[in-house]
């Protein structure tokens, strides 16, 4: 399987794999499209492929501010954003990928709210390094 980190997306694929997992409107190209829009940012992916599949990806916004960058899947409050996969092992990827931009770009704040209609379990409390975990 191969990370790949890109603030660019195949939509077709993209599509394929929010209808074939749980999603939510938040997470669908319309909507990114209309965040990029009023944001005047570029959405970003973290993207895994198996056989040049996508199999599991997660977009977000990174915003540089005066105190430092903030990494948000998905912005505004009640926008879900989070993982869209089939498998814990490819969550565990995202994540890891996830940490590492965190470490590398000393990020100031990284947030995810996770869709709510998830079923499967995400391993966000396990893999994901954070300060504050709320659950509602």
């Amino acid at each position: 399987m191969i990370s790949e980190i890109t603030s660019s997306i195949n939509f077709e694929e993209y599509n394929k794999i929010i209808n074939q997992n749980e999603s939510t409107f938040y997470q669908s190209v319309n909507h990114l499209k209309f965040l990029e829009s009023i944001l005047k940012l570029k959405a970003n992916y973290i993207s895994i492929k198996d056989k040049n599949k996508l199999v599991g990806v997660m977009p977000y916004f990174e915003k540089k501010e005066e105190y430092g960058i903030v990494i948000n899947s998905l912005p505004f409050f009640g926008s879900y954003g989070g993982i869209i996969s089939n498998s814990s092992e490819i969550d565990k990827k995202i994540l890891d990928e996830l940490n590492s931009i965190n470490k590398e770009k000393d990020i100031l704040s990284s947030v995810i709210i996770d869709n709510p209609f998830n079923t499967k379990n995400k391993l966000y409390s396990k893999k994901f390094v954070h300060n504050v975990f709320e659950e509602r």
